[in-house]
């Protein structure tokens, strides 16, 4: 997923996107004329809003779907847990707690590289903002 995402990045004219260890390294190149070099650094951020949303998207659907399933782990005591005791209700709401932590661990583990690449696309845009304010600072 993330290096599907780096490559769909890396496909915008004009930025690069490398990973060396843990850090990502962003390029842009844009051309000399400040008109142009703004309008090719606002395609490239309008094109990284974009992707942007797909994740916010699919982070939203990871979640929904593991909401369910949190919910659900949860212990509702009925008829058999009455007749059963204290005891047996106590062990029932402390597996079902486990279990919720399990399925929050699980689901923040699926949802960490879409996370990472979420901050990574909104650290490119703020970044290619501040490019294009030097840029008109700089002609005129």
């Amino acid at each position: 997923m993330f290096n599907e995402y780096m490559s769909r990045i890396n496909d915008i004219p004009g930025l690069t996107l490398s990973r060396k260890g843990r850090n990502l390294e962003f390029g842009f190149e844009h051309d000399d004329d400040p008109k142009i070099a703004t309008k090719q650094i606002s395609l490239a951020q309008k094109q990284l809003r974009l992707m942007k949303k797909e994740l916010v998207t699919e982070i939203k659907q990871v979640r929904a779907r593991y909401r369910d399933q949190i919910e659900g782990a949860t212990y509702q005591p009925g008829l058999g847990g009455t007749l059963l005791g204290s005891k047996y209700r106590s062990s029932m709401k402390s597996a079902g707690a486990a279990r919720k932590r399990a399925l929050a661990a699980e689901r923040d583990k699926e949802l960490s590289p879409y996370e990472q690449m979420k901050d990574a696309v909104t650290e490119i845009i703020d970044r290619l903002s501040i490019l294009r304010d030097k840029i008109t600072l700089s002609s005129e």
